[in-house]
């Protein structure tokens, strides 16, 4: 889908529905196995030579899990807000992007937001790490803990042996310094 930006008057409403089959040629993440479906709404608006465009999309997608890399459903939700112009002096603002072209193609853009909303760290609920006779994957969680544990100082056993009982050793210092003193006499 393209939209032009000569076409677009003031405020414009698109009930957008994406084909999968175009999403999956754009792929190259290796987490997103396909999509299975992209729809919502595209909100239009034409502020002199600014097209302010709101995306609200909804994706359903097929990606590996960063914890067993095994394939499971994913719901997406995408809410952005994206300026773009196609004028050199209205691309002055960091949060506007100059297009070279006259129209925006709504599948690349698209795209690029469900990918760059994409979490690092996709998991199914409730799974867990896989493990196995000689390993164990761990959560980064679990892996500082066990770091904290490793770097722990030999000493840090004594940490809680009370070596100080400040009257004994008052005594035995005052009885050493009186058998020094009569010695010396």
């Amino acid at each position: 889908m393209r939209l032009s930006f000569f076409n677009i008057q003031k405020k414009e409403v698109f009930n957008y529905k994406g084909k999968p089959e175009i999403y999956n040629e754009l792929n190259h993440t290796k987490n997103i196995v396909s999509f299975n479906s992209v729809g919502g709404k595209i909100l239009v608006e034409r502020v002199e030579e600014v097209c302010v465009i709101r995306f609200k999309i909804v994706a359903n997608l097929t990606v590996l899990s960063s914890v067993s890399n095994e394939p499971f459903s994913y719901k997406e939700k995408i809410d952005e807000v994206l300026c773009y112009t196609s004028r050199k002096s209205y691309a002055t603002a960091d949060y506007i992007i100059l297009e070279e072209k006259d129209y925006i193609e709504i599948e690349e853009v698209v795209y690029s937001l469900l990918v760059a909303n994409l979490p690092i760290k996709l998991h199914k609920r409730f799974e867990t790490y896989p493990e196995g006779e000689n390993y164990k994957v761990l959560s980064e969680d679990e892996y500082l803990a066990q770091k904290d544990e490793d770097e722990r100082s030999p000493f840090d056993a004594l940490k809680d042996l009370d070596l100080d009982d400040s009257s004994e050793v008052k005594e035995s210092l005052e009885l050493e310094e009186e058998s020094t003193d009569s010695i010396d006499k």
